[in-house]
């Protein structure tokens, strides 16, 4: 009679600190920017771009930023639908046929996503009696940037042109890393000091 393998136990899930939590908030809210991440999560700005990069990369923190989506039901559908009445909105979206804003109008057009900033001022009319003649409305209106929609949908869909890759550098690259591990550094650590000193050779490292 064959023996019944017994399951490997799973890995027991790492809590993460404070900061790690913050900066898997903060990947979410900006769209995905590491570097901003860290550096509004409270680490050092020296160094972000490629502690963000391990941090991201991080099994843990991936799990969590996953879990977070799926807790809220955003899925990169979803994401890119949004992104992309930012990009091709129109203020025209949000007002009547008479150039004013209207806030139902624009929920039924299924537009207000795209406000960024809504401000209502309102202050009573009087006509010279000093009898009160009615109340102004003014509205300050400010819709999402069209600019910064594009730079997050371009990061979101790899649409960012990678630069060539020169043999020389990636050569060049690969000789110190390999040189700082002879030194005792492991490949990860290598890696993280030359990019530390040259953060475009992000792009020569295979």
């Amino acid at each position: 009679m064959a023996e019944k393998e017994n399951p490997k136990p799973r890995a027991k899930r790492k809590n993460l600190t404070p900061k790690q939590e913050r900066f898997a908030a903060e990947v979410i809210k900006n769209g995905g920017n590491a570097t901003k991440a860290m550096i509004a999560a409270g680490y050092s700005e020296k160094g972000a771009r490629v502690e963000g990069h391990r941090l991201l990369t991080n099994p843990n923190i991936q799990e969590r930023i996953q879990r977070a989506r799926e807790h809220a039901g955003v899925t990169p559908e979803i994401v890119s639908g949004i992104l992309a009445q930012h990009l091709l909105g129109d203020l025209a979206d949000v007002l009547d046929d008479a150039g004013r804003f209207n806030y139902e109008q624009a929920k039924a057009r299924g537009v207000t996503s795209q406000i960024k900033k809504l401000k209502i001022k309102e202050r009573e009319m009087f006509d010279s009696e000093g009898d009160k003649a009615g109340v102004e409305t003014t509205y300050e209106l400010e819709l999402y940037s069209a600019q910064e929609a594009a730079k997050i949908f371009v990061g979101t869909l790899g649409m960012q042109k990678q630069p060539g890759v020169n043999p020389q550098d990636a050569a060049r690259v690969r000789e110190e890393i390999d040189r700082l591990i002879t030194e005792g550094w492991s490949e990860a650590d290598a890696q993280a000091i030359v990019l530390e000193a040259e953060p475009q050779a992000s792009q020569w490292i295979q």
